[in-house]
């Protein structure tokens, strides 16, 4: 049963890959001017406050200092932890500078000096917030506490990607991009912390 994980994990492998060639072949350039140009018409000071405040939440600092507490609940594995999501952000970065897709040609609300493609607030953010609902369901509380704190991990995730897109640091293809990529890791790792008990 944990070979799943293990094939999951190459199955989101290959629909990155997929994802990644479509996207270069000029696939989703109308998808990306059509979600950016809808979702700008909602920019104003408050909104975009309220975005900056949210992309905060899965920016490197913020997952830094969640990975720090969640050690302090899994002593026996920290080392290991770590690893991992060192790991990810190497990824991350390999993955861009392989790739070296410029940022979105128009006026962002932040300034972001990384490559675009793929997102590195996508991709970490999914595994974290993954990591976290693994986290979570292995707590003693009840099962409602469960889903309701599951929903709210991936509310997290959405609404950071969503950010991005709206800050105007990252096309949509870049987000879907991100998010196969991280979760193509986070089952990878989640395969051998089955096996291993990392």
């Amino acid at each position: 049963m944990k070979q799943k994980y293990l094939m999951l994990s190459m199955v989101l492998l290959l629909m990155f890959f997929l994802w990644t060639f479509m996207t270069f072949q000029g696939t989703f350039l109308m998808i990306d001017s059509s979600i950016y140009n809808y979702i700008s018409l909602y920019i104003n000071d408050f909104n975009t406050l309220l975005m900056k405040i949210i992309t905060f939440f899965g920016s490197s600092l913020f997952i830094i200092s969640g990975v720090i507490i969640l050690l302090f609940f899994s002593k026996k594995h920290y080392l290991k932890i770590i690893l991992m999501f060192i790991g990810e952000i190497m990824l991350n970065n390999f993955a861009k500078i392989i790739i070296k897709r410029d940022r979105p040609n128009i006026l962002p609300l932040v300034i972001e000096k990384s490559f675009s493609y793929p997102s590195g607030h996508a991709m970490i953010s999914t595994f974290f917030y993954f990591f976290l609902i693994y986290f979570l369901l292995n707590l003693s509380i009840s099962k409602n506490k469960k889903i309701l704190l599951s929903f709210i991990c991936l509310l997290f995730i959405f609404l950071i990607c969503f950010s991005r897109i709206y800050l105007g640091v990252h096309y949509f293809s870049d987000i879907i991009g991100g998010i196969l990529l991280g979760l193509s890791y986070f089952y990878f790792c989640f395969y051998f912390y089955q096996k291993k008990r990392i």
